[in-house]
């Protein structure tokens, strides 16, 4: 996919939001926004407005909730050991660094590259090596391998998420890693909550979200792109609660405390040694497609 404008994106159309139209896109393989922003007005927003004004509570959020983000940060890390050929990371999309924290404690050699000005200044000041950039702009005078590359609700923001695999593909050494985790969208679970209580479909997240992503299409993209897909994960799947009544999506305070029992849930198993148990339970979600989010763990060929 391009954000150039020459290109035809043609497909069924399945939704309108503001000025926009989300397209089944046949070009591209994948549901997107249409017309796609450009890429100087996305790295506008997420540079100037994502952290400070669309999502101000989300760094102290994951602070506040370090001790259940590490239980998956941990799974990674193991994952990455048993499986990576070295130990250089590299997390694009970083945020305030709270995951290359962790990566560095485990003995990783971690770099990190955030879009967001405000987010990349919280991670140095944490001692960390981020670099505040676009992976396209850091491609452009970096060309070093890399053992990982960890891609966590990034290629949904991006205007050619195609490209950014692309740059990833040439960053890792042969063998190498990459973790992809975007957003499971239009699911069964969500379509059926909206249409069961009449709500919003608020999964559609204008400009925020460009790119809107299933298991399959997923896969289907990094295939194109050489990766062999290894494993499939996933995170709670919150939309069920819609299926059982519960609008989170009109009451927010409804959604805070359904969030407040996920984690609860999540850090019950991991501090009664039931973590395995709800691994085997989240993986056998995503062998279906279902879940919150599509996990991939991608590697690439260690020969041409």
């Amino acid at each position: 996919m391009s954000g150039d404008e020459r290109i035809a994106h043609t497909g069924r159309v399945l939704d309108h939001v503001d000025n926009y139209s989300v397209v089944d896109c046949r070009t591209c393989g994948f549901l997107h926004l249409d017309p796609i922003p450009g890429n100087d007005k996305a790295q506008a927003f997420y540079d100037e407005q994502y952290f400070q004004h669309s999502k101000p509570d989300l760094l102290d959020e994951d602070e506040r909730e370090v001790e259940h983000r590490n239980i998956f940060f941990d799974e990674r890390l193991r994952f990455f050991r048993a499986h990576a050929p070295g130990r250089r990371l590299l997390d694009v999309g970083c945020g305030d660094g709270l995951f290359l924290s962790r990566a560095s404690s485990d003995g990783w050699v971690t770099r990190g590259i955030e879009p967001s000005r405000h987010a990349a200044a919280i991670g140095v000041s944490r001692g960390l090596d981020v670099v505040h950039t676009t992976l396209d702009r850091y491609f452009e005078r970096n060309h070093d391998g890399f053992d990982v590359i960890h891609l966590k609700n990034v290629l949904e923001h991006l205007p050619d998420p195609a490209r950014a695999l692309r740059t990833c593909y040439d960053l890792l050494v042969p063998g190498g890693i990459l973790y992809i985790e975007v957003p499971n969208d239009y699911d069964l679970s969500q379509r059926f909550g909206v249409w069961l209580l009449r709500e919003r479909k608020s999964w559609i997240v204008v400009p925020d979200h460009i790119n809107y992503f299933d298991f399959a299409s997923a896969e289907r993209l990094v295939r194109r792109l050489r990766f062999a897909v290894t494993r499939r994960d996933t995170t709670f799947p919150m939309y069920i609660f819609l299926c059982l009544g519960l609008n989170f999506i009109k009451n927010k305070d409804l959604g805070k405390r359904l969030h407040r029992w996920r984690v609860r849930f999540e850090l019950f198993c991991a501090r009664h040694h039931l973590n395995r148990v709800r691994q085997f339970a989240y993986g056998l979600l995503a062998k279906v497609g279902f879940g919150r989010t599509a996990i991939l763990y991608c590697q690439k060929p260690e020969k041409p």
